[in-house]
């Protein structure tokens, strides 16, 4: 493969992997919040005997 068509792979390949990532936004931490709080009473209400298992589940 000559110089030129070489780099130009190299640049191509580089650009299509640029422009194609999707850029994602975290979640900020009331969201999450509210996201465990719907997750843990959900929990409670569905399962049997939570309430102990999480009296004993660490930063509960």
């Amino acid at each position: 493969m000559n110089y030129f068509n070489k780099y130009f792979l190299l640049s191509l390949i580089l650009l299509l992997t640029v422009n194609f990532t999707e850029t994602t936004s975290a979640k900020n931490s009331n969201e999450i919040d509210a996201s465990i709080e719907s997750a843990l009473a959900r929990f409670s209400e569905e399962v049997q005997g939570s309430q102990g298992y999480l009296d004993g589940a660490r930063g509960y």
